[in-house]
């Protein structure tokens, strides 16, 4: 295919604009769109050529002039290798030098300064200062409110401050007054009225970027070193066209601010809607509500389901609707909750005599204080440890990564990274022996819920249903299992009550305490938590309800993935089409 902007800045300017709304509406295209941006215009072909301007050629003279006498050193002693045109995969304009970053800027521009010789008033710069990517200056901090024995890099009005630790960030800005940062902040200071706005954009592009990205060292607090940013290639156009391609490309970042701000209203004026009309189904009193509210969201479903978030939030109104028995009909022939628990109970109390399972202390009753919402009738509230079969800790021994750590004897073990979306993942499984002492009744049977009781804040309490081979499998001391009889429970369907908001608000958010820095859920915690119970009968109908409609979640994901992967090419196919 023929690039019609190969060789006709002005060609690309049109083009850019005709495809400007198709790059900003796709998925991250305000993002790719700022990068063609400044790829474009470092290499000229943003429409700002005047065959009146001084080639940069004699420009980059009259640095290396500058250059030689503020060093005080030959060219050859600070010469740097020479640019060849085939090291940039694109062309530049005849009055465009390619050249190294060495060449033209100081790197490092300042000595270092002792902390005891920073005044009170001075501004101090550090990376946390710097948001990642925008080039915004986050917070101005003076020294009197953030001391520090360090050393310091001191830094001029103009420089161009380089965050070298973690380069990817791209945390790049220019000084609008003097001060002093950290050393892994490097000023770079231009030769010759280099406008350094233009200098700072170069050193944001996609090009340089990649470039960084191979010249990095160190794994953990990967940094750029001197020799690799002083031979940075740096497209360099006449001055006067330095200022005419940074007011263009501040006026096209700021139309992207501009965007990006209303996309981001009407994102969030999307999750709104679709969070209040779903909020409406949950709180709706009574059936002719119920179906006000449903036909609404049918209404908006478009609109609502249009993006990822409010088919999030729309999994979690599922979840909450099927706990409140709102997704399938009350059948009065079917036998009441009341009936199961006490069956129930005269299981454990046979598996007790026959020695089976351990002999607890009973459970305080519930009272009507304690449930967090009215139930249908046939329903009832129940203490987890009512309903279940058995709730205990897995294994304390330590498990080793490797599948034949034990030989034959190895037993893969679940953790807690293993609870994931209400479902207990088979991946990165590690492994403990058979031959401990307490394992052959921590095997996991088919349906079991593992739940975390220690995590973060926002993890514990997660829970998943195991599905699996009976025997198989076990679990360690930080999970808790949860086993149910299933002649009179559905485990699927307590799974689905303990990701159900509710469960995390009124069950686990208040019972949450904190310890050597990670929060806690006890196992007596898990065992007076409260679960509706329905019929056994409407359990297995809500259960398939939730299944089918978290397809329809998923349909609904796929569509919006496709969709975003669609725009995507779209987008890759402009840039390349635009950028050449």
């Amino acid at each position: 295919m023929n690039n019609p902007t190969q060789s006709n800045p002005a060609q690309t300017d049109i083009f850019l604009f005709e495809h400007f709304a198709t790059l900003a509406t796709a998925p991250e295209g305000i993002a790719r769109l700022r990068e063609l941006i400044l790829q474009l215009a470092v290499q000229g072909k943003l429409g700002t050529q005047d065959a009146g301007d001084e080639p940069a050629s004699v420009l980059l003279k009259r640095i290396e002039k500058e250059r030689m006498a503020s060093e005080g050193k030959t060219k050859k002693e600070k010469s740097l290798d020479p640019v060849k045109d085939n090291d940039v995969g694109f062309q530049i304009p005849d009055t465009w030098v390619l050249t190294r970053l060495g060449n033209i800027a100081q790197y490092n521009a300042e000595t270092k300064t002792s902390s005891n010789d920073i005044s009170d008033d001075a501004w101090v710069f550090d990376l946390e200062d710097i948001e990642k990517d925008t080039s915004r200056i986050l917070q101005k901090v003076r020294f009197k409110d953030r001391r520090s024995l360090s050393t310091k890099s001191r830094f001029r009005k103009g420089d161009i401050l380089y965050g070298k630790l973690r380069p990817y960030l791209n945390k790049v800005v220019v000084a609008d007054e003097d001060g002093y940062c950290t050393t892994e902040i490097v000023p770079i200071r231009p030769y010759g009225k280099i406008f350094p706005t233009f200098l700072m954009y170069a050193l944001k592009t996609p090009d340089f970027l990649s470039y960084v990205n191979s010249k990095t060292y160190g794994i953990k607090m990967p940094r750029l070193g001197t020799a690799d940013a002083l031979n940075t290639i740096i497209p360099l156009p006449p001055l006067p066209e330095q200022h005419r391609i940074v007011a263009k490309v501040d006026r096209l970042m700021a139309l992207c601010d501009e965007l990006e701000a209303r996309q981001q209203q009407e994102r969030a004026g999307c999750l709104k809607l679709g969070t209040a009309s779903l909020a409406g189904l949950q709180n709706a009193t009574h059936p002719e509500e119920f179906g006000r509210q449903w036909a609404q969201v049918c209404d908006a479903f478009e609109m609502i389901f249009d993006g990822p978030e409010n088919v999030a939030v729309l999994r979690q109104t599922i979840l909450q609707l099927a706990v409140q028995g709102r997704l399938v009909r009350q059948e009065p022939g079917d036998e009441p909750a009341e009936k199961l628990v006490e069956r129930i109970r005269k299981e454990k109390e046979r598996l007790i005599k026959e020695g089976a399972l351990k002999m607890e202390k009973p459970l305080e009753p519930i009272n009507e204080e304690e449930c967090p919402f009215a139930l249908p009738d046939g329903w009832a509230w129940v203490r987890i440890n009512d309903a279940a079969k058995i709730v205990e800790y897995g294994t304390s021994e330590k498990a080793l990564s490797s599948p034949n750590a034990y030989g034959r004897n190895s037993v893969p073990v679940f953790r807690m990274n293993n609870i994931q979306n209400g479902k207990v993942s088979h991946e990165d499984l590690k492994y403990v022996s058979n031959s401990i002492e307490e394992l052959p009744h921590l095997y996991l049977q088919n349906n079991d819920i593992l739940i975390n009781r220690t995590n973060s804040y926002e993890l514990v309490g997660k829970a998943g249903i195991f599905k699996g081979e009976d025997n198989k499998f076990t679990f360690a001391s930080y999970l808790i299992r949860i086993s149910f009889f299933p002649q009179f429970v559905n485990a699927v369907f307590i799974n689905t009550a303990l990701n159900a908001e509710y469960f995390r608000k009124s069950q686990i958010e208040p019972q949450v305490t904190q310890q050597c820095g990670q929060a806690n859920f006890s196992g007596s915690k898990i065992k007076n938590a409260l679960v509706p119970l329905p019929p056994l009968a409407e359990q297995h109908r809500i259960v398939a309800k939730v299944d089918a409609l978290m397809a329809l979640c998923d349909a609904l994901e796929s569509r919006l993935k496709d969709r975003a992967g669609g725009q995507g090419r779209l987008v890759g196919a402009v840039v390349r089409q635009v950028a050449g």
